[in-house]
């Protein structure tokens, strides 16, 4: 009975801007995020959709939200994603430069532009977000039935 009540506060918290990130750990790929007292645990990963790589959140109901989506991004803006830098394929995607060998870091002097190109953020990706798995819901409300 409360089940669609209880789904409903969550999304309502979680597209609130009072969302934290409690624990990141970028080895396992999870974030644990709370807002306000209600929280969530989501996984992340890279997955190919429509021939791009996404980032696609998965894990609790807000995974199919896209404004509480929107939010985490947000939160997570300015967090490093854990070793997708050696994808070559989304490095391409992003127009962002491939990695320098040592030996080519050195002669060009420039070790900590070339360190920091190598960084991925989520901030990168906000383009590339998706929810998994997708929930449609579909309702009918009314039929019409076409006469020639």
């Amino acid at each position: 009975m409360f089940e669609n009540f209880k789904r409903n506060r969550k999304l309502k918290a979680f597209r609130s801007n009072n969302v934290r990130c409690v624990q990141y750990s970028p080895e396992s790929r999870v974030i644990a995020l709370n807002a306000g007292r209600l929280g969530a645990q989501l996984g992340f990963d890279l997955v190919e959709f429509d021939g791009k790589l996404q980032l696609a959140f998965h894990g609790d109901l807000i995974a199919g939200d896209g404004e509480a989506l929107a939010r985490v991004m947000k939160t997570m803006w300015n967090q490093q994603l854990p070793e997708f830098n050696e994808d070559e394929r989304l490095r391409e995607q992003l127009g962002k430069q491939s990695h320098l060998v040592p030996s080519e870091i050195a002669e060009s002097g420039f070790e900590n532009s070339a360190q920091e190109a190598e960084i991925l953020y989520f901030r990168d990706m906000a383009d590339y977000v998706a929810g998994m798995p997708n929930v449609v819901t579909v309702t009918v409300k009314t039929s019409w039935q076409i006469d020639k």
